[in-house]
């Protein structure tokens, strides 16, 4: 037997992984299965492997990074990206511009991003896309540009189905003009001296990588990001970071669902604090360690005092005999600057007077999920399911939630009945 803490300052070290936010279990069996191979009895024999074989390093870090993305996720950040290029090209039409991907996976994220500058007839010498992975396995998979069905999720994907072709084995290929137009590298994002090859930025993708970090090395890699994003450029993290990267010299774009940063030399928290009397300083909200699966954004509004004061008075000073007045969209907008207590509040007085409501759950259920609260979680996302059996967000969540904790069957379950209610929609329009 080996004690998967053994590796935790191997992780951090290699790639800044909190094992604290993935599934230990099956990374204990991943070890002990390449213990057995190498005939090992004793975790310190692998750990001294690990130190002598690149190799072998490289194999621990393919199998401990997540691995979970899709064409066109979380279609906001791609919305706010054209806007932003267009805008720079109106402004002068031979501007160029360069964007980043990291960590890009298996290359979802660029070719989207490739795709879309395509569908707008950009020209390819006026823009750089560049792809990096810690994972040279999802690196050779990007430049293979071969994909499954499970890479294709959501309606966003239907209309850019013209750039893959498919093949026998159920399998899609992206055209060659797409693939073309990404550069992908093998690389590390604790690695500065390799950032600093790579240039500057107009645009940086880094989503859903920094909830799996430790704070002193995320804030670590937040400062190597902003040292090759572009003056004015754009970031964009995982719909759960914002709030994290606030720390760090960032304040959102406040564009709706886009999770999109721009760099700042005034931190959003020291705003809020300034003012005593009217204001209650955020930082135990931001303190909390945020789930990779929480899909609303926690951003807060852009570089404005007054703005923000503003907000945080609304959830200080809200009425309690008009909550019950207020829809749910309140609940995603307070939980889009950061203010889950006040979220969790009105969702839950919504509740009182609305009992039947499946939506009211699940987003109780995301506002769970958000404080690592995963029991209530699941509870939430549950009734949100047996009050609308064909929900499929909560049923994606409830998928999810039990992936993470190493329950695969469950959660292919999940994902199987998620699929069977999005082709039975698809068929009834």
């Amino acid at each position: 037997m080996i004690s998967i803490t053994d590796f935790r300052e191997i992780l951090k070290t290699y790639i800044g992984l909190d094992i604290d936010t993935i599934s230990g279990k099956f990374l204990e069996n991943f070890i002990l299965e390449r213990m057995a191979k190498f005939k090992m009895s004793e975790s310190s024999q692998y750990i001294n492997l690990l130190n002598e074989s690149p190799d072998e390093k490289q194999v621990l870090i393919n199998e401990s990074v997540v691995h979970e993305s899709w064409f066109f996720r979380h279609s906001g950040a791609f919305t706010e990206s054209m806007q932003y290029i267009s805008k720079k090209i109106n402004e002068n039409s031979s501007s160029k511009f360069r964007i980043l991907s990291i960590p890009c996976s298996k290359g979802e994220e660029p070719y989207s991003m490739a795709i879309l500058l395509a569908e707008r007839n950009i020209p390819t010498n006026q823009y750089e896309l560049i792809g990096v992975d810690v994972s040279d396995n999802s690196i050779n998979i990007a430049r293979n540009g071969v994909y499954s069905k499970y890479a294709f999720r959501g309606d966003e994907i239907d209309s850019h189905m013209n750039w893959f072709h498919s093949s026998d084995d159920n399998k899609f290929k992206i055209d060659k003009c797409i693939k073309d137009q990404v550069n992908f590298k093998c690389g590390n994002l604790l690695d500065n001296n390799f950032l600093s090859t790579l240039g500057m930025f107009d645009i940086i993708f880094c989503r859903n990588v920094l909830i799996y970090m430790g704070d002193s090395t995320r804030l670590q890699v937040l400062k190597n990001l902003r040292h090759i994003l572009l003056t004015n450029g754009l970031m964009f993290v995982g719909s759960s970071e914002v709030v994290l990267t606030t720390k760090c010299g960032f304040c959102s774009t406040n564009k709706p669902m886009s999770f999109g940063l721009i760099s700042t030399n005034t931190s959003p928290t020291r705003l809020i604090v300034n003012n005593k009397n009217k204001t209650k300083h955020l930082s135990r909200i931001l303190d909390k360690k945020i789930n990779k699966k929480f899909r609303i954004s926690t951003g807060l509004p852009q570089n404005s005092k007054r703005v923000i004061e503003k907000n945080v008075i609304k959830q200080k000073e809200l009425p309690k005999k008009k909550i019950q007045k207020i829809d749910l969209s309140e609940v995603e907008h307070l939980a889009n600057i950061g203010q889950f207590d006040a979220a969790e509040e009105i969702c839950r007085n919504f509740l009182n007077k609305n009992p039947s409501t499946a939506k009211a759950y699940y987003l109780l259920g995301l506002i769970r999920d958000a404080k690592k609260d995963f029991d209530n979680a699941e509870s939430y996302y549950r009734k949100a399911v047996y009050l609308s059996p064909d929900y499929q967000d909560a049923l994606l969540q409830l998928a999810y939630l039990y992936e993470n904790q190493g329950n695969f069957q469950l959660a292919n379950n999940y994902k199987t009945r998620a699929k069977k209610i999005k082709e039975k929609s698809q068929i009834s329009k």
